[in-house]
């Protein structure tokens, strides 16, 4: 792995691994909201 731009290919990475944990975190919290407004509803 001689020349191999690690700081390129980090740079590159690290945005998009963000956008994905982002985007996962707002899809687990919205399922958790909609699964805590279900159970309410039940209960009710």
């Amino acid at each position: 792995m001689e020349g191999f731009n690690w700081w390129g290919a980090f740079t590159f990475v690290m945005p998009i691994a963000l956008v994905i944990i982002i985007g996962v975190i707002a899809i687990i919290t919205s399922i958790l909201d909609g699964v805590d407004k279900l159970i309410k509803k039940i209960r009710r």
